[in-house]
């Protein structure tokens, strides 16, 4: 819900399963800079109790879609989700997108032996003849 700027159908969850702890905490404006910064705090605590998908979730309320991603990518193993939040946030951070098929789905391509994969990896990086 984070990566698609729903944080209202969040929080009405939240209320629905009486986390009343959550649905306040996402209750605040998370573009003043002291909730962006408590965000990003509460992400890095869940990552050291190994709570990746919602420390990734804590960095898109920060408004960190860099750190979002590397989470799903290296912790959760998930590059296509981390692909997809590239996607979803590409005005905010236009390189990610190609940054997450060069050093992530390439390499595990690659190691995987994958040839189809390197081909459309190659393709999303606008390199169609190294596809091929």
């Amino acid at each position: 819900y984070l990566a698609l700027g729903k944080k209202g159908a969040l929080q009405a969850l939240c209320r629905v399963v009486r986390d009343e702890k959550l649905g306040g905490f996402l209750a605040h404006d998370f573009q003043e800079p002291r909730w962006r910064s408590a965000a990003k705090k509460n992400a890095f605590s869940l990552l050291s109790k190994q709570q990746h998908g919602l420390a990734a979730a804590f960095f898109l309320l920060a408004s960190d879609v860099e750190a979002a991603a590397r989470v799903c990518s290296r912790q959760l193993a998930d590059v296509q989700l981390a692909i997809v939040i590239a996607r979803l946030h590409e005005a905010e951070a236009p390189e990610l997108f190609g940054a997450i098929v060069e050093h992530e789905l390439l390499p595990h391509a690659e190691a995987e032996a994958d040839a189809w994969l390197v081909a459309v990896s190659h393709m999303l990086l606008g390199r169609p003849l190294e596809a091929v």
